[in-house]
């Protein structure tokens, strides 16, 4: 397998990542309207340029693995990511039953409203 794949294999891994992340930080507590809030700080944090150094790093760090051991590693790193979205959605679906039960009261929502000072 070429670099360059090894490469985009990282970056694309660290994407999955950091938007798991996101994903279960907004969802647990806001339920799935917490969503809203992953596609715009998503959208922000996209302006900047740390999501793009950050996938450049686990590119780069893809890419030192040897080629021997890609393969183990690659796929040892889809089962870890598969087991924790399994994770992360029985989580959320938990989150969002506390919340249809009364439990949890967080809702996510953008006030447009103008405020007189």
């Amino acid at each position: 397998m070429s670099k360059i794949i090894q490469f985009f294999m990282g970056w694309m891994a660290i994407l999955v990542c950091l938007h798991l992340i996101l994903l279960n930080g907004f969802c647990l507590y806001y339920g799935f309207s917490g969503l809203v809030g992953v596609a715009l700080i998503s959208l922000y944090m996209h302006a900047t340029p740390l999501p793009y150094i950050l996938y450049l790093l686990g590119g780069i760090g893809f890419c030192f693995i040897a080629q021997e051991n890609f393969v183990r590693i690659n796929w040892l790193l889809g089962k870890w990511l598969m087991i924790v979205g399994l994770l992360s959605l029985i989580a959320i679906i938990v989150s969002e039953i506390a919340h249809c039960f009364g439990w949890l009261e967080a809702r996510f929502s953008l006030n447009h409203r103008i405020h007189n000072i």
